[in-house]
């Protein structure tokens, strides 16, 4: 499908992408707007939710909450190599790694002609496949983190800059190192099961200004917004998901008409 200002497109969806990563975002992304994705390019079956915004990185197969801040060059859910076979790399199972190369290449026509047996493919993803990698709502990914695939991170977490996370980050847990460790939490522990409890990234940012939550104080944001939820006086967001699949199909009808125009 053309790709030509699909980043124009996708923002009248309101998904905030820049013209690089709407390049290669892959079509089977789902999104809940309304997200930033600044030069984070999204790989495989991700899905990103509401009111979240990604600078820089790469994403695979990962599942991401509302409210998450994920900064600059983050690797988070990338898949692994098979190590008991010949070789780790993967000319064995995958011809999408091919390199480009010209008519002054001696083996252009080898190399771009040889295949790679299907079976071969199925066994490597059977034997390196993980579930997907969870990050959870209201979660802070500072610079340079790597999050290896089929990671937790629970929600309201803080991962700072530069960790590698290898295992499962608790709810409201501040984690660094390599491998990441939980140093310290945000709140304590009556804190943070109120805040598990009032799910306050239910309410669109429109809503929680409307109630004047007093962001900057915990304890009475949370008592102002149980308060609101008792009431049914916030109103939950509710928006339709979006595949990449479904807004390339509009984007290409419409540039389509537009040419049968002339």
């Amino acid at each position: 499908m053309n790709r030509k200002n699909f980043h124009v497109t996708c923002q009248r969806f309101g998904i905030d992408i820049s013209k690089e990563a709407a390049k290669r975002i892959s079509e089977h992304v789902t999104i809940e707007p309304v997200v930033r994705i600044s030069n984070a390019f999204i790989h495989h079956h991700s899905s990103i939710n509401a009111f979240t915004y990604l600078v820089e990185g790469g994403i695979y197969n990962t599942k991401i909450g509302r409210y998450c801040s994920i900064g600059s060059n983050v690797n988070i859910g990338q898949g692994n190599h098979p190590i008991d076979w010949l070789s780790t790399n993967p000319f064995q199972y995958d011809r999408t790694f091919l390199f480009k190369s010209g008519d002054k290449y001696s083996y252009k026509s080898e190399y771009e002609g040889y295949i790679a047996d299907s079976k071969n493919r199925r066994y490597a993803l059977d034997s390196i496949r993980r579930p997907p990698t969870i990050i959870g709502n209201d979660v802070w990914i500072a610079h340079g983190v790597i999050i290896l695939p089929g990671v937790k991170i629970g929600n309201g977490a803080i991962i700072g800059a530069g960790s590698v996370v290898t295992k499962d980050i608790p709810d409201y847990a501040i984690a660094v190192g390599n491998p990441a460790r939980t140093i310290k939490y945000r709140f304590s522990n009556n804190i943070i099961n109120q805040l598990l409890d009032i799910e306050w990234w239910n309410f669109p940012p429109w809503e929680l200004h409307k109630a004047n939550v007093s962001f900057n104080n915990i304890d009475e944001a949370i008592n102002q917004i149980k308060e609101y939820k008792k009431f049914n006086k916030l109103t939950k967001y509710n928006h339709d998901t979006l595949t990449i699949t479904d807004i390339l199909k509009f984007h290409n009808d419409e540039m389509n008409n537009k040419l049968g125009g002339f």
